[in-house]
């Protein structure tokens, strides 16, 4: 007879522990929530039944598939943080990358371990880097966004963010106006028509700058420019998500959705990708650097 492994796991020999997403791991926030519940459903896909041949290729396939997930995770968790300012942002980054190098030293241990010692210490795993973390710190960044005294979401332009071109500075400084706009007719409870203006208005913008932006980037012959007009692409394409999704969401929904995507998609966008340009009209090594994929 077959034996499988039951998604109740021993936790760290003493007491068993039951390996699901429950409602109490929700810290309210709709975005941060949809991807933690998936992580627990990554996680599980370890203990779903299978021939015990398969059993350790199972295992390590879905750890792997956890990691990167992990990543991206994180990574959006990040951005979050900083589009509110949340004033822990540094010591979070920093349990994150210790989550990244636990788990990555997990993957590593699966050749050696027995396997149910394995079993054990990925459920204790789960435990603590999924459910503590989410119980202990996340629900942190929740409370603190709850809380915020003033204006949630604005961002502030700064000289860092300049380029040293004058029109495409402009444009930037316009689009940073047109998204505190935004933030502020979904704090000041605009209907959706009002919301779905204004991101138009965001839409439109966007085309008439990167079209500005790709013709300066054809007189001074930056070569990388194919890959640049890709990630405009993707932008425009994401901005017009945003746009239609407007009538499906609330407003709490809206203005996180929004802070994301302006975060990573404006001044995430400036600082790494536009910065390039400066640089290489500055002649200096900064060209070198490669950009996650949207």
């Amino acid at each position: 007879m077959m034996k499988y492994l039951n998604i109740y796991q021993i936790h760290k020999g003493s007491i068993m522990h039951e390996l699901s997403w429950k409602t109490e791991y929700e810290i309210g926030n709709p975005l941060v929530d949809r991807e933690h519940k998936h992580l627990f459903d990554i996680a599980l896909e370890a203990f779903k039944p299978v021939v015990p041949e398969l059993r350790k290729k199972k295992i390590r396939d879905t750890i792997i598939k956890l990691n990167e997930y992990m990543k991206i995770h994180f990574k959006h968790e990040e951005q979050l943080m900083r589009s509110i300012e949340y004033p822990d942002l540094k010591e979070h980054r920093v349990i994150h990358a210790n989550i990244i190098k636990n788990i990555q030293e997990m993957i590593a241990s699966l050749s050696t371990l027995p396997l149910k010692e394995f079993e054990k210490n990925l459920a204790f795993f789960i435990d603590t880097a999924l459910v503590g973390h989410i119980l202990e710190q996340d629900s942190k960044i929740q409370r603190w966004y709850e809380t915020k005294i003033g204006q949630r979401h604005i961002i502030h332009w700064s000289e860092n963010f300049a380029i040293k071109n004058e029109e495409i500075d402009k444009d930037h400084k316009i689009l940073f106006k047109i998204a505190n706009d935004a933030f502020l007719m979904s704090q000041e409870g605009a209907d959706k028509t009002k919301l779905k203006e204004v991101i138009t208005k965001l839409l439109n913008y966007f085309k008439s700058h990167f079209e500005h932006e790709e013709n300066f980037m054809r007189e001074i012959n930056y070569p990388r420019i194919e890959h640049h007009q890709k990630l405009h692409k993707g932008i425009i394409e994401l901005t017009n998500r945003l746009l239609k999704g407007i009538p499906s969401m609330d407003t709490k929904t809206f203005e996180l959705e929004l802070a994301l995507f302006v975060e990573k998609h404006l001044v995430t966008h400036i600082e790494y990708d536009d910065m390039k340009i400066k640089h290489f009209l500055n002649g200096d090594d900064e060209m070198s650097i490669v950009l996650d994929d949207m």
